[in-house]
């Protein structure tokens, strides 16, 4: 596989882990729950961050979780080539 190509899938991986940070950074800051009570990892499911009655920026969560692992999309594509070639050269991985 060219280098080129492997290049633009890991640039491309890292943006989407970047999104998918700043989208949950983003549903944390403005995570806002009936009680009042703040955000923590240890007493919150992620999964909270996505509920519209619970955080303004749900839409923001929920749409960083499409477009982040999205663009993971270009770097799984990358490693199946990069394995498939491997397996068939028999070059260990």
């Amino acid at each position: 596989m060219k280098q080129q190509n492997i290049s633009f899938a890991l640039l491309a991986a890292l943006a989407g882990a970047l999104v998918l940070c700043a989208g949950t950074l983003a549903a944390v800051i403005s995570y806002n729950n009936i009680n009042t009570v703040p955000y923590a990892f240890t007493r919150h499911f992620v999964s909270e961050l996505g509920w519209t009655a619970a955080s303004r920026t749900a839409w923001l969560f929920n749409g960083s979780l499409v477009v982040g692992t999205m663009a993971f999309l270009p770097m799984m594509i990358a490693l199946g080539r990069t394995t498939q070639l491997a397996m068939r050269l028999a070059i260990p991985v």
